[in-house]
């Protein structure tokens, strides 16, 4: 029994995809860093700053997410489009007893072994179009997440620059202070 148990676990288990936020974070931060247009200052502090801040951001890592999530919205909206097929099968085997009187007569004893295989197949005609409309506006949604997650990196990358920037210029004022 114990056996079949541990055999049957290997065929239920799945397996999830496994990421971390900072895996995800890192993919939309190099995908929106313009490397080029950073490496143009000459700068390899500034470069890696602006990286730093990039991957280490709450913000961007929240919307990352939400894109995340917005997609697999997408991937739903479409699979409520198509056909659904449940599949339940179950079996019973059931044992009556032979001591129960049945107009003055006794039955012996028997069993009732029942399979029941009930196979559905269910599609909504989309006449008015509910369904595909749906799920346009899920695509327009993540369309939008996407741009408010770009909005976000680049917003962030402007600021660590322009920070960097004006404290570089205060330290070349206080050098000419000093001279």
């Amino acid at each position: 029994m114990k056996k079949f148990l541990t055999i049957l676990l290997m065929f239920i288990t799945v397996t999830l995809p496994a990421f971390s936020i900072s895996d995800v974070s890192q993919n939309v931060a190099m995908e929106y860093a313009n490397q080029n247009w950073w490496d143009k200052f000459n700068d390899p502090i500034l470069t890696g700053y602006v990286m730093k801040t990039a991957n280490s951001n709450y913000d961007i890592k929240i919307n990352a997410l939400k894109v995340l999530e917005g997609k697999e919205n997408v991937k739903e909206g479409l699979a409520n489009e198509l056909p659904t097929i449940n599949f339940n099968a179950t079996a019973s085997r059931e044992k009556y007893s032979g001591n129960i009187p049945f107009a003055g007569m006794f039955f012996p004893s028997y069993y009732v072994s029942s399979i029941r295989f009930p196979f559905t197949v269910n599609y909504e005609v989309d006449i008015w179009g509910k369904n595909r409309n749906y799920t346009k506006k899920l695509k327009k949604e993540l369309e939008a997440l996407e741009y408010d997650e770009k909005a976000a990196v680049i917003s962030l990358k402007s600021l660590t620059g322009s920070v960097y920037f004006n404290i570089m210029c205060v330290d070349k004022q206080i050098e000419i202070q000093k001279n």
